[in-house]
């Protein structure tokens, strides 16, 4: 990620490496938001078929901010074998410049849900500059869902929320 000095106006990159005998991936997800906060709602739904293979991941990113509403939804095929995957989240907020990060690592279980969530979004301080998301995701099984999972408090307390997997 670049950041240019007077503000957040920058490019993404995002690498995925699929391993040829399973899908062993690694994608990392970077949100910039700015310091008098987005105030963002993140809705992610996962439709998974029978086998555990073809399956889409829908991300609605709504960022409101005076009337702009932004949808992106990007869909995915999974390969049909190996679930192992990481969920990686990395979250920088920017208060008159970039200074507060989390990254949440989360490897599930290989006999539920095995998923990798990458969602890239970029807001710049004057406004909506760019909105950019992408998403993986695969699970062995249906009846998945991501919910949302409150900050922890910590670094990241002025950061949009994570969303985790739940079983059900």
């Amino acid at each position: 990620m670049v950041v240019d000095k007077e503000g957040i106006n920058e490019s993404l990159v995002t690498d995925m490496v699929v391993d040829k005998e399973g899908i062993d991936e690694l994608l990392v997800t970077d949100v910039v938001v700015d310091k008098e906060g987005i105030n963002e709602s993140l809705v992610t739904d996962m439709v998974v078929d029978k086998e555990g293979i073809n399956e889409s991941l829908v991300t609605d990113m709504v960022v409101d901010k005076e009337g702009i509403d932004e949808l992106l939804v990007t869909d995915v095929v999974v390969d049909k074998e190996g679930i192992n995957k990481s969920f990686v989240t990395e979250v920088v907020v920017d208060k008159e410049g970039i200074n507060e990060s989390l990254v949440t690592d989360m490897v599930a279980d290989k006999e539920g849900i095995d998923k990798l969530l990458v969602t890239e979004v970029v807001v710049d301080k004057e406004g909506i500059d760019e909105l950019l998301v992408t998403g993986a995701a695969e699970a062995v099984t249906n009846g998945v869902e991501l919910v949302a999972r409150p900050d922890t408090g910590d670094e990241d307390a002025d950061g949009p929320e994570t969303a985790v997997p739940v079983m059900h």
